[in-house]
């Protein structure tokens, strides 16, 4: 949708008519939908949108939120349980045999040590790292866009560039049939 489809981006909060966007409860954790662009303040503190703020107190997963590099240019927020999750996956490469290999020991490098764990505010704001901003493009605003487990940090260029309709199309073919 946004600046591509027929439907404008929703800027800030959900649509207010429906009480569901923004995200899905299910049993075993948040399941997190929507795109919501936002705007870092001078101390670089941006809101969560108010939909994944409620998904992830329904899913009773604590304050703490988790902030990845992505594998995109992009950073990826996890809740506690999911980032403990995804942490696991790299313990699975290790069972593997894999744990000497040298690019999985430099992917944990890269990956663990530009993690870095956050606590909202009480009005669910969290403070983005300059440093990992920069990383990934992020300059005054930040695109949040719902990816099932966890929460996508886009600057909205960044998004927009890799945006692809006939990418979208040919993956789908391809993934799902």
């Amino acid at each position: 949708m946004g600046r591509h489809g027929a439907e404008p981006e929703r800027r800030g909060r959900p649509d207010p008519a429906d009480p569901s966007a923004g995200a899905l409860p299910r049993a075993s954790g948040p399941v997190f939908l929507g795109r919501f662009l936002h705007a870092l303040d001078d101390k670089r503190r941006v809101a969560i949108p108010k939909g994944f703020r409620e998904e992830i107190e329904a899913a009773r997963e604590g304050a703490d939120l988790f902030l990845v590099r992505g594998f995109d240019r992009c950073l990826w927020l996890f809740t506690g349980s999911g980032f403990r999750s995804f942490a696991a996956d790299f313990g699975t490469l290790n069972d593997a045999g894999k744990q000497g290999h040298e690019q999985l020991r430099q992917l944990r490098r890269d990956v663990f040590s530009w993690s870095t764990k956050l606590t909202p505010d009480k009005q669910g704001r969290v403070v983005l790292p300059l440093e990992l901003c920069e990383r990934v493009g992020i300059g005054r605003e930040v695109l949040f866009c719902g990816v099932d487990d966890r929460i996508e940090v886009w600057s909205p260029e960044a998004e927009e560039a890799k945006d692809d309709p006939e990418r979208h199309r040919k993956n789908s073919r391809e993934l799902l049939g």
